[in-house]
Order: structure tokens, then sequence, then C-alpha cells
């Protein structure tokens, strides 16, 4: 008897319980997806300042492709001038650099894109 008297106080909690416990399951799923959003929103938000970067080197590159056509002429004062023996070696760094910088740009808008 007695054992039937607490069931009796259990068994409403029991089925008001049958219609939250979905609920939970549910609320489970949901705040998976915002903590793995939350990852993916950072990497955006640190992406977009690696593309700024870029974007900013962009601007820094021409003056790299423009030192590929006087670096033949500090090839023959190689011995005079020390900036000019440094800059010819640095030189085709800038020329690649010129080429990869041109589609991080791109990539800025695209990461800008998806960060708004």
């Amino acid at each position: 008897i007695f054992h039937h008297s607490i069931s009796l106080f259990i068994t409403p909690y029991c089925s008001i319980s049958f219609f939250i416990t979905p609920y939970y399951s549910i609320s489970f799923f949901i705040t998976l997806y915002h903590f793995i959003s939350f990852f993916i929103t950072l990497y955006r938000f640190i992406s977009l300042f690696i593309t700024l970067y870029h974007f900013i080197s962009l601007f820094i590159t021409p003056y790299c492709f423009i030192s590929l056509f006087i670096t033949p002429y500090c090839s023959i004062l190689l011995f005079i001038t020390p900036y000019c023996f440094i800059s010819f070696f640095i030189t085709p760094y800038c020329s690649i650099s010129f080429f990869i910088t041109s589609y991080r740009s791109i990539l800025f808008f695209i990461t800008l894109y998806c960060f708004i």
C-alpha cells in the first residue's frame, strides 16, 4: 500500500516528463549546432583579419613587381650597393607574391561576404 501511495504522486510527474523529454533531446541538437556554429564563426572572424592583412599586402606588392624590372640593373651594381644585393634575392619572392596576393584579395571579398 505504501509503495502505491508513493507511486500515486510520482506518476503525474512521469506523464509530464514524457512530453518534456523530447524537448530536451531536440534542445541537445540545437545546442550542439550553436556550439559548432560558434567555432565556424570564430574561424571566419580570424580569417577576416588574415584576409585583411593580405588585402593590405596587395598595395605593397606592386612595389615588388616594379622592383622585378629594377633588379637586373641591381645585379650590375651587385658589388657596389648592399640594398641591391639583398633586393636581388628578395625580388623573385615578390613576383610570386604578386600572383598569390591577387588571389588572396579576391578571397577577402568572399570572406567578407561570408562573415556578413
